[in-house]
């Protein structure tokens, strides 16, 4: 007595269904990715790093006039989001109108804000921000003419004196 074998069809099975899953699911998931890699910006590649290496010479002439003239900025952060910078310096600066303040968000360009600071006194400065700033951030402080420039990294929000040097080659 011999039993009949009824296979069942391709289609009422298990594995091929499987396999099929894995290579849509393979397919959709590139898919997917490959828009992001198209649509998203990387803002932390440059295009042209000729141009930014020349650019670096002049950054370093800035930081070298800033040591040359004995330059140091003491920031004070106030919880109102007034900011308060003092200069020392060893040599005159002139009379300075304003100065330039750029707070440079690590990873994330959209974020920088570039501020002008107005004077209060000589050799004081100040500048109100429109909402607080918190996480890392580098400081970059300059003069209206762009020859020296005084940096720092710090983590806000911060209640101590911030102190600004220039930077060291």
């Amino acid at each position: 007595m011999q039993q009949a074998l009824t296979a069942t069809p391709w289609y009422k099975q298990f594995w091929p269904w499987f396999l099929i899953g894995l290579v849509l699911f393979a397919i959709s998931f590139c898919s997917v990715l490959l828009y992001f890699a198209v649509t998203t910006r990387d803002s932390l590649v440059s295009d042209n790093y000729y141009k930014e290496g020349l650019a670096i010479n002049q950054e370093l002439n800035r930081d070298r006039k800033a040591e040359v003239l004995g330059l140091k900025g003491e920031f004070h952060f106030y919880d109102n989001g007034r900011i308060i910078v003092t200069l020392d310096h060893a040599k005159p600066l002139g009379d300075l109108p304003y100065l330039v303040l750029k707070f440079i968000h690590p990873t994330l360009a959209h974020r920088d804000q570039k501020l002008l600071m107005t004077p209060l006194a000589t050799d004081r400065f100040e500048v109100k921000l429109d909402k607080a700033l918190t996480g890392h951030w580098y400081l970059d402080l300059r003069d209206p003419s762009d020859t020296w420039r005084l940096k720092a990294e710090i983590g806000l929000p911060n209640s101590s004196v911030i102190t600004l040097l220039p930077a060291k080659n």
